[in-house]
C-alpha cells in the first residue's frame, strides 16, 4: 500500500523590498500543491521578527502564538493554491528576515526542501534633515518616506515661542 502524497511547495515575497521606519511591509504566502494527490489539513506558519507589529493578516480566521501565525487552509488539491497576506509595520531599522513553513497532515510530502521560504526586507531609518536661514527653518526627507507636513499659525503658547526662538 502507497501512501497518500503530495508535494507542498511555499512562496513568500513581500513588498516593497526597501522601506522607511513608518511605512508597511505585505507578506504574500503562496502554498502550491504540485500533486500527484490532495492535500488535506494543509497550514502555513510564518514566523515574523519580533520588531513588527502586525497590522492586519488574511484570511482573517488565523492563529497567532508570539511572532508566529499559522493559516489553516484545509484541502488544497493538486494544482491548486491557497494564499495569505500579512501587513506589518518595523518598530525600528534594520534588516528583517521573514520565514514560513507549510505541512499537511497525515499526508507524505515526497520533496520536503520546497517547504520553506524566507525573505529579507530592509527597514531604513527616515532620514531627516534641516536648515536655518535667517528665521526659517527648512526641513527635509526622501519624497518615498511619504511623510506629509503640516502647519498651524501657533505650535505653542507665547511662552514656548519665545524660548524656542532662543534656542535658533
Amino acid at each position: 500500500v502507497i501512501a497518500a502524497s503530495a508535494d507542498l511547495a511555499v512562496g513568500l515575497f513581500s513588498s516593497p523590498d526597501l522601506i522607511f521606519l513608518g511605512q508597511d511591509i505585505t507578506y504574500s504566502i503562496v502554498v502550491s500543491n504540485l500533486g500527484p494527490g490532495s492535500a488535506d489539513n494543509v497550514s502555513a506558519t510564518d514566523i515574523l521578527p519580533p520588531d513588527l507589529a502586525i497590522v492586519s493578516a488574511t484570511p482573517p480566521d488565523y492563529i497567532q502564538s508570539g511572532t508566529a501565525l499559522t493559516f489553516n487552509f484545509g484541502t488544497v488539491g493538486s494544482g491548486q493554491q491557497s494564499t495569505a497576506t500579512i501587513i506589518v509595520q518595523p518598530l525600528s531599522a534594520g534588516i528583517f528576515t521573514n520565514s514560513v513553513s507549510c505541512v499537511s497532515i497525515p499526508f507524505t510530502d515526497p520533496y520536503k526542501p520546497n517547504n520553506h521560504a524566507a525573505v529579507k526586507s530592509i527597514v531604513e531609518g527616515l532620514q531627516l534633515s534641516f536648515s536655518r536661514t535667517g528665521n526659517n527653518l527648512t526641513l527635509a526627507w526622501p519624497a518615498v518616506a511619504g511623510y506629509i507636513l503640516e502647519t498651524t499659525a501657533n505650535l505653542r503658547s507665547e511662552e514656548h515661542t519665545s524660548e524656542l526662538q532662543s534656542q535658533f
